[in-house]
This record gives C-alpha cells, sequence and structure tokens, in this order.
C-alpha cells in the first residue's frame, strides 16, 4: 500500500544520499530485524536539511506517522528537485 510505497521511496532516498543502505546485515533475519528495531545512522552533514526530513519521515517505523507520499513530493516541488 501507500504507507509500504513511502517507506521504501524512503530507503532509496537514503542510499542516493548517503551512498550506502539504511540497513544493512549479512542475512535475511538479521535485516528484517534492524528494519524493524534500528533507525539508520545519520545522513551526511551536507545534506540539506529538507532532504534528511523527508528521509527519515519517509522512513517512520509507524506507517500512520510515516510522511505521506503527497507531503513528500510537495517538498521536492518546493526544492525545486522535480517539475
Amino acid at each position: 500500500g501507500p504507507a509500504s510505497d513511502a517507506w521504501a521511496l524512503g530507503a532509496c532516498l537514503y542510499e542516493l544520499a548517503a551512498l550506502r543502505r539504511p540497513f544493512d546485515a549479512s542475512n535475511q533475519l538479521a535485516l528484517a530485524r534492524q528494519v524493524v528495531e534500528q533507525v539508520p545512522a545519520a545522513l551526511p552533514e551536507t545534506t540539506a536539511e529538507d532532504l534528511v526530513s523527508a528521509v527519515f519521515g519517509l522512513l517512520a517505523k509507524e506507517p500512520e506517522k510515516r510522511l505521506p507520499l503527497k507531503e513528500a513530493i510537495a517538498l521536492a516541488e518546493a526544492a525545486d528537485l522535480v517539475s
């Protein structure tokens, strides 16, 4: 659904901004536990604050607290990242 799509977008954006995955493990079970239990490391200090907010908003653990895709797109448009 939309909440999982938003989370997946957040994971992709995190990887693009940090040049590393938000979660990395040696096996599927360890990866699943990280996704559920851990918060990704901070993005590089040079990352724009609005991008940091969007990425971590999209990666919120609880779907009802996750940044909606519509708001993420609005943030991107306001930053002139999409046309």
